[in-house]
């Protein structure tokens, strides 16, 4: 039957034992928050990251010490070799400046831990899932989108869940928008990869485009609007389909634009960011509001009463443009970062605390304080002092303020030079070798730049289903290389 999401769903077929560890580890991480609501709040996060290193670590001793045995050797291609430079090139800049800046041990190494945490699952999702289970990743992950639609219809109209809160199959913890974002950008990915090659119809690609638009309407994902233009635009630059998007525009434009008045509708002090088309629209709102009932009645949480709070000076403080929309602080504290400002802001910061520590800060720009000198956690043990000194800047929102505070300009620069390393691999794929994987290198790779910028996604749990989808070309590499010496091997045999 034909599905909402895909055009079928494929029998699930798992061989290898460790490819349903695996999932059930990687189930644990991505949705770690909702199921902790659920389940006394037991910590999955943490048994999945265990079996997570744990598979990495055998992974790493089949690869280096394993010759003769029923097992196969691993060998790593030239590619994934990038991927382990590129790891072992940030941890040196962190490890160099930590042991400058005088690093608790503990805090250097849950810095650490968060970091590699992620490598280690994309190197297991590359070298553990193989073709066959690729079936079953689209079969699960079209299963995931179903029971986050349900969850977050009973969320929005039953219990009556609005804002940061609303987040389907994540749960209902503030924040938890950031996996529906990542959620998002996957599918998007991944629909326009099985569109050019004529794996789904168009009607498949219209009808998520249109739940995902009402979706970020509804939890107010509003960067949402700007990610879904921004992989368009990459998919039209190289795939030149301009056609077959041309069938499709009039559906993508619609529902952004019901995404948008669904989102200016249910949260009026947004309209701020979706120009003066929609000013006088939210002004009216408010006012409504206002005159009808309280704010404490609108709103569930004191720092959402907070956050419109603001909004109530509209006149005052409006916001035209996406350039001025980004620099205001991402909370109501003055001195809080904003996405403009996630970077250069804390640059006095960082020089004052490297000037404590050592008496010269000039050092900490290039290099940073060092990894695990701007942790915090939920014990005091894994908090840091710049945390506790800082922590009123909001810094760990963002994942740039993370890499620039512990590693300084060149961690920040070797960090995310690995999306623009496989967004050239994958152009060369794509456009020289014919390959058809080089497609959705491009496509995660633009959208893992647009989520570094954008939040902290890539360091928490969501960030899981990023790097998942970031892994899904380097399998779909290997079954194209697999197709290619069948069929040379099929011409020397004829």
């Amino acid at each position: 039957m034909k599905g909402f999401i895909s055009t079928r769903l494929e029998k699930i077929c798992i061989s290898d034992i460790r490819q349903i560890v695996l999932l059930i580890a990687a189930g644990f991480v991505i949705f770690s928050e909702g199921l902790k609501q659920i389940f006394w709040g037991l910590p999955f996060s943490h048994m999945g990251n265990f079996v997570i290193f744990a598979l990495f670590v055998e992974i790493l001793i089949r690869s280096v010490l394993l010759k003769c045995s029923s097992k196969k050797k691993i060998v790593f291609s030239f590619d994934v070799k990038i991927l382990f430079i590129w790891i072992l090139c940030f941890i040196l800049i962190g490890t160099v400046s930590a042991c400058f800046y005088k690093t608790r041990l503990i805090l250097y190494a849950w810095s650490l831990r968060n970091y590699l945490r992620f490598f280690a699952f994309m190197i297991d999702c590359i070298f553990i899932f193989d073709v066959k289970s690729m079936k079953t990743l689209y079969t699960l992950f079209n299963g995931c989108l179903l029971v986050h639609i349900g969850i977050t219809l009973f969320q929005f109209f039953v219990l009556g869940i609005r804002w940061d809160y609303l987040n389907g199959i994540f749960g209902t913890q503030m924040g938890g928008n950031s996996g529906v974002n990542a959620l998002f950008l996957v599918n998007i990915s991944l629909l326009l990869y099985m569109f050019y090659y004529k794996k789904i119809n168009w009607f498949v690609v219209a009808i998520n485009i249109a739940w995902m638009s009402i979706n970020a309407g509804m939890n107010e994902i509003r960067v949402f609007f700007v990610e879904i233009l921004v992989l368009l635009v990459v998919y039209l630059i190289f795939t030149r389909d301009y056609l077959r998007i041309l069938k499709l525009s009039p559906t993508i434009v619609a529902s952004i634009i019901v995404g948008i008045v669904i989102t200016v509708s249910l949260y009026p002090y947004t309209a701020k960011m979706f120009q003066k088309a929609f000013s006088s629209f939210a002004e009216e709102k408010i006012e409504a509001l206002v005159e009808e009932v309280s704010l404490e009645e609108v709103l569930m949480e004191e720092v959402l009463i907070e956050e419109v709070g603001d909004v109530a000076a509209a006149d005052d403080k409006a916001v035209v443009s996406f350039l001025s929309n980004i620099s205001v602080p991402h909370h109501d504290n003055p001195d809080s970062l904003s996405r403009l400002t996630q970077v250069i802001g804390l640059t006095d910061s960082i020089q004052n605390y490297a000037s404590y520590i050592r008496g010269d800060g000039k050092f900490a720009i290039l290099l940073g304080i060092g990894l695990g000198n701007a942790e915090y956690a939920t014990s005091s043990l894994l908090e840091s002092d710049f945390f506790r000194e800082h922590n009123r800047l909001w810094y760990y929102d963002f994942l740039l303020s993370f890499l620039y505070i512990e590693t300084g300009i060149l961690g920040l620069l070797a960090y995310n030079s690995l999306w623009v390393i496989l967004f050239i691999f994958g152009i060369i794929a794509f456009r020289k070798k014919g390959r058809r994987y080089g497609l959705f290198m491009i496509m995660m790779s633009v959208s893992m730049m647009v989520v570094s910028v954008y939040d902290v996604t890539l360091r928490n749990n969501y960030g899981y289903l990023m790097w998942i989808g970031l892994a899904i070309p380097f399998i779909l590499k290997k079954k194209e290389i697999a197709e290619e010496k069948e069929g040379i091997e099929l011409v020397q045999a004829g």
